[in-house]
């Protein structure tokens, strides 16, 4: 997977110091830069590491949990699968990445609903792919929390589950912008969801 790539703007936010001291710090070869075709300085997530531990300051906890994503600079969706089946998780993503001409996207993948919750404040997706059996949080209260906060009530949710959704669908009230869907979920359904996202 991609590396993800800092502007020099927010290496200065996670690191606590001005833009103009990153800039400083890449003229005199402090730091490792690449240049975009646009002759726009990238930091590398691995270099902003390095930074930090060399600093004494703190991992920035997106960092710590950004390893499984793929970013694409261009995109302008998100999209987050929270799943403890990583296969069909990578499945996901890898049809995901076959549409990244017509439909740029980030992807963030998590088998932790905890980690869901944070990265979905921190990445605000246009789409959320949970698990309806994660082990560690209730997916109806995680789909309402992720509705009640402002930078994330945009999110369509999907909760994808291995049961009858007719039958769990007699049990449950979903929350705006969530529906339930069996899984393996229908690439076209994905795909639409997404369009709508950009139109």
């Amino acid at each position: 997977m991609e590396k993800r790539l800092f502007t020099t703007t927010q290496l200065a936010s996670l690191l606590g110091v001005t833009a103009r001291t990153i800039q400083l710090w890449a003229n005199n070869g402090l730091i490792n830069v690449v240049k975009t075709l646009g002759g726009h300085r990238r930091i590398s997530e691995d270099e902003v590491i390095r930074l930090a531990e060399k600093l004494g300051k703190p991992i920035p906890e997106e960092l710590k949990i950004s390893k499984n994503s793929t970013i694409n600079l261009n995109a302008e969706l998100t999209v987050l699968l929270v799943d403890k089946d990583r296969d069909l998780s990578k499945l996901y993503e890898s049809q995901l990445l076959q549409w990244q001409e017509g439909l740029p996207t980030n992807i963030h993948i998590t088998d932790c609903g905890l980690d869901a919750l944070i990265m979905s404040g921190l990445h605000k997706p246009n789409l959320i792919m949970v698990d309806w059996d994660m082990d560690d949080i209730d997916v109806i209260n995680m789909a309402r929390a992720i509705r009640k906060n402002n930078e994330t009530q945009h999110a369509k949710i999907i909760i994808m589950t291995q049961h009858d959704k007719a039958a769990l669908m007699k049990k449950l009230t979903l929350p705006d912008n969530v529906i339930l869907e069996e899984k393996p979920v229908s690439f076209a359904l994905i795909k639409r969801l997404l369009e709508k996202q950009t139109g």
